[in-house]
């Protein structure tokens, strides 16, 4: 602190302030130091617990596959379903007619119309607005279905 020419000592007298003003400016100096090694403290810690918050989160996620996987396997025929809308060119027009099958490699299971549903509709069921088609396939079929029926 004698170089710092805060304090001046002297043998057999004791130790002397020299500047009130460079003694604050030293502890205010310290404390920033503390300060930042505080913050430095709170940084790897939230970091420590965003990893573990990580792990979970990759862990949760497994399971969720897992199950889903096993699911599937238990029951690989869930249809996947898609509304009819004004907007699609296909309103109107009977499954035959759109070779919907062949056009999509697709199935329908049914057709929700209402509050009737349409199990296993045959090639002559048209499609009308407000009806909710529910078909099985491969992954791709709901991107290929939803191209088909709304093309723009």
């Amino acid at each position: 602190m004698q170089d710092l020419e805060i304090v001046e000592a002297s043998k057999g007298s004791g130790v002397i302030i020299k500047s009130y003003e460079k003694a604050a400016q030293f502890v205010r100096q310290f404390h920033d130091v503390q300060s930042i090694h505080e913050i430095q403290n709170e940084l790897l810690t939230s970091i420590q617990k965003q990893h573990h918050e990580l792990i979970n989160l990759q862990d949760k996620a497994k399971q969720l596959i897992s199950r889903t996987e096993h699911y599937r396997s238990v029951n690989p025929f869930i249809p996947y379903q898609l509304e009819m809308t004004a907007d699609s060119p296909c309103i109107h027009q009977t499954v035959q007619a759109l070779n919907f099958w062949q056009n999509t490699s697709s199935t329908i299971v049914g057709i929700r119309r209402g509050n009737e549903l349409l199990l296993s509709p045959g090639p002559y069921v048209s499609f009308e607005e407000g009806d909710i088609i529910y078909f099985v396939g491969n992954d791709e079929s709901f991107a290929r279905v939803q191209s088909f029926l709304y093309p723009n």
